[in-house]
């Protein structure tokens, strides 16, 4: 028998996506600056749906905008730009702390780690391949698990043993963006890097 559970309270699904028609309402001064974030901000994205989660469940109000939220992570040094390496996660945990959320990061730990989180109530910022396409191949290369980061939300079980996720995928690209996505417990290993964000009410 199939068991989905989930964090007790709602969590928005934000995209990382942005247009002419849209891209000052998400807080980009301009289009060249919003088209150069867009493909950067899977951490913000996904830092803004669990940080508006639980203000929402208090009865809070939202936090920043997306365009808001990146600048706010550039001026705290959240962003590593050597390498293009990305958005660090204390940065981000950091961030949630403006915001009255309390994270904590973890590395290393497993699928069965997190579902825990999950099922204790705790939403989860994981790093996983785009997609969930680790160890699929891309260019004659296999691609190798993170770069990615999404919220885990609710966890899959048959019989009481772990199959899968409920995860928000944002994306750039209109058909990268997955709400509610469910993913198999085997494609979500193949692509997870043991990197988590865990967020507490």
């Amino acid at each position: 028998m199939e068991t989905i559970t989930r964090v007790p309270f709602e969590i928005p699904f934000y995209t990382q996506k942005v247009t002419e028609d849209t891209y000052r309402e998400m807080g980009f001064a301009n289009m060249q600056d919003a088209a150069f974030w867009a493909g950067r901000c899977c951490g913000i994205a996904s830092l803004r749906m669990v940080v508006d989660g639980i203000r929402a469940k208090r009865g809070e109000g939202s936090c920043g905008s997306l365009g808001e939220m990146i600048h706010l992570g550039l001026e705290r040094g959240a962003y590593l730009w050597k390498d293009d390496t990305g958005w660090i996660h204390r940065g981000l945990t950091d961030i949630a702390a403006e915001y009255g959320v309390h994270g904590e990061t973890a590395r290393g730990i497993t699928a069965e780690d997190v579902a825990a989180e999950i099922e204790a109530g705790h939403p989860c910022i994981v790093s996983v391949t785009v997609c969930f396409a680790g160890g699929e191949y891309w260019k004659g290369q296999p691609l190798t698990p993170g770069g990615h980061l999404v919220v885990a939300l609710g966890t899959v079980r048959e019989d009481g043993k772990l199959t899968g996720f409920i995860c928000h995928h944002p994306g750039s690209l209109e058909w990268i963006n997955a709400p509610e996505c469910k993913v198999s417990l085997e494609r979500f290993e193949a692509s997870f890097s043991g990197n988590t964000m865990i967020f507490y009410e």
